[in-house]
């Protein structure tokens, strides 16, 4: 993949708990000239989104996650921080969707998708 320069630069945290997914989805948005922070788990996520506030312009949770399903850290990023949120998922479930939407997720990616 070759880099591309963005018109912007955002401050991206992605929360998902595969760490190979984490690796080369980071990397490709790195190539993309964005800031990424990952985050295996939604408690540090949501910890680093506190001490960090107003820093991050985007939220990427999955849904399957460890501690905290990625639906109950879409309510709490939508209610404490207001920041928009991308939920990328390996769970294309028209259900899981649905809901995630409903909760304020602004769009749903399949995680076999590419960037």
């Amino acid at each position: 993949m070759a880099a591309t320069n963005s018109p912007f630069k955002l401050r991206i945290l992605v929360i998902d708990n595969d760490p190979t997914f984490l690796a080369s989805f980071s990397a490709s948005l790195q190539l993309l000239k964005h800031e990424v922070l990952t985050c295996r788990n939604p408690i540090c996520g949501l910890s680093t989104l506190r001490v960090c506030k107003n820093y991050y312009d985007l939220v990427m949770t999955d849904i399957h996650l460890p501690h905290m399903d990625g639906f109950e850290v879409i309510k709490r990023v939508r209610e404490e921080f207001k920041l928009p949120l991308i939920v990328v998922s390996g769970d294309d479930r028209l259900d899981v969707a649905r809901k995630a939407l409903q909760l304020g997720g602004c769009t749903l990616f399949s995680e076999t998708s590419s960037l």
